[in-house]
């Protein structure tokens, strides 16, 4: 029985990210990896320009009239369908509706930090929704050297120049949400880390109610809800404080109170796909947030509660956020 356009769909958006081969018909195609778009199968291309646009064009009627009817239905359609069934994702990015294959489906949380010219760290919480994700994406599109594991400190500096330029795409695809603290309050600190720690956590989502008080409560419970009871990752950038700690103080800090539960994956960076992912986003977010003095899309500025730093005379802290 040939298979239905809906799992059609479902192979082209899988192969076309990793770049492999397919088979059509009597084609036998080799993709370069690309991330399709919604719109991609539904336009007519007379003349491809390359193997994906190929094997769009030679999809069929059948398969084409299906798409048209099926891709955008609301509920029912394929990517609501793909979207419930855990198959694919579907990210917003410069007005187009990209769709991506969940790789493996298994939620993450990876932490990890920055530190530029010993004087400022950014610290970098990265809410991961495809476990596998982040290696395929370095690996397959950015073509980054991987060595025993993708880490910004490795990468050479064209590389490192390509992956803060993507950084706007790169958010929205292996992330749906990220928390940014960019503090030098780490950095031969006054007082007890950890205490520190959960101070700079913290500070980012109290004070006054009439500081934005409604949208970071709302931003605390949705952070919340996607770190408790789910596997945090953690290199050992905080030393003295262990992973353990940090993941720990993390999740109880913004519980608001809740019974919180937090999960360890004892995982050295090499062996973790959430630690690379964050130790690259932190590398390129330092490299904006501290060298350039920029804020990248799509991030926001995140109102910090400088009370909770009384502490740390002199110590500076902005928090910055994502959210999808």
């Amino acid at each position: 029985m040939p298979p239905k356009p809906f799992e059609i769909f479902l192979d082209v958006v899988t192969k076309a990210f990793l770049g492999a081969e397919i088979h059509y018909g009597t084609n036998e195609l080799k993709l370069e990896p690309t991330i399709p778009r919604a719109y991609d199968f539904l336009r007519k291309i007379e003349y491809p320009q390359n193997q994906y646009e190929q094997l769009l064009s030679s999809l069929g009627p059948a398969f084409k009239s299906a798409a048209k009817t099926e891709i955008y239905r609301k509920n029912t359609g394929w990517l609501a369908r793909g979207v419930d069934q855990g198959k694919i994702r579907v990210v917003k990015s410069d007005n187009h509706l990209h769709i991506l294959p969940v790789l493996r489906s298994r939620r993450t949380v990876g932490i990890d930090s920055s530190t530029i010219g010993n004087s400022m760290s950014v610290l970098v919480f990265a809410f991961l929704p495809d476990y596998d994700i982040g290696p395929v994406y370095f690996d397959k599109h950015l073509r980054l050297q991987k060595g025993n594991e993708f880490k910004w400190a490795n990468l050479r500096s064209h590389e490192k120049e390509q992956v803060a330029k993507s950084l706007p795409n790169l958010t929205r695809l292996l992330c749906d949400g990220v928390l940014v603290i960019k503090t030098d309050a780490l950095i031969r600190p006054k007082g007890h880390r950890l205490h520190i720690f959960r101070n700079l956590v913290d500070g980012c989502f109290s004070g006054y109610e009439r500081m934005y008080g409604k949208q970071r409560d709302e931003l605390r419970e949705w952070f919340f809800q996607r770190s408790n009871l789910v596997e945090m990752h953690c290199d050992s950038d905080f030393s003295p404080l262990t992973p353990l700690q940090i993941s720990n103080v993390f999740v109880r800090a913004i519980s608001a109170g809740k019974e919180a539960t937090p999960l360890f994956a004892k995982l050295e960076s090499h062996e973790s796909n959430s630690i690379q992912t964050a130790d690259v986003l932190a590398g390129a977010l330092g490299r904006e947030l501290v060298t350039n003095r920029n804020l990248p899309n799509p991030f926001s500025f995140l109102y910090f509660d400088m009370r909770k730093m009384k502490t740390q005379r002199l110590k500076s802290v902005k928090a910055y956020y994502f959210k999808s």
